[in-house]
């Protein structure tokens, strides 16, 4: 009978290793998922400030031509009048001065719209930095 409880204890052991290695292989897998999507997020907010920052870059440009096509436009109006300039130049100045400010007003809105997905990115990144850890001590504390 000795040898009977021996064996069984033998298996109920083996099982009990077999048990700890599966837990340590799920964690291993959730740590390496959890990485490979925190890199992706990371990536993701990087490749949003860089965006940003384009953006901002480009609405700082067509601020600039808006207000040189503004100079010019107050310069040409008195010349206008006094008919040194054709009536068609200074259309064409102030309609390429409200596309100007058009396409300026694209740029914010495609600028806020980045930067509200770098903030919801980045909140999601937060997120699954604190689940992870929640998850990975969980499934190890039960051992």
């Amino acid at each position: 009978m000795h040898t009977r409880g021996g064996a069984v204890h033998a298996r109920v052991e083996e099982n009990i290793e077999n048990q700890i290695t599966s837990v340590h292989a799920s964690v291993a897998a959730t740590e390496a998922a959890l990485i490979s999507e925190q890199h992706q997020l990371r990536e993701r907010v990087k490749s949003l400030l860089a965006q940003a920052s384009d953006l901002r870059q480009q609405i700082g440009y067509q601020q600039q031509a808006a207000e040189q096509k503004q100079r010019t436009l107050t310069k040409l109006r008195p010349l206008l009048k006094d008919g040194f300039v054709a009536e068609y130049q200074v259309q064409d100045l102030e309609s390429a001065l409200l596309d100007t400010r058009a396409q300026t007003s694209g740029l914010h809105r495609q600028l806020e719209d980045i930067s509200q997905q770098q903030r919801e990115t980045s909140r999601k990144l937060t997120s699954l930095e604190i689940d992870s850890e929640l998850k990975i001590r969980a499934s190890l504390s039960w051992w």
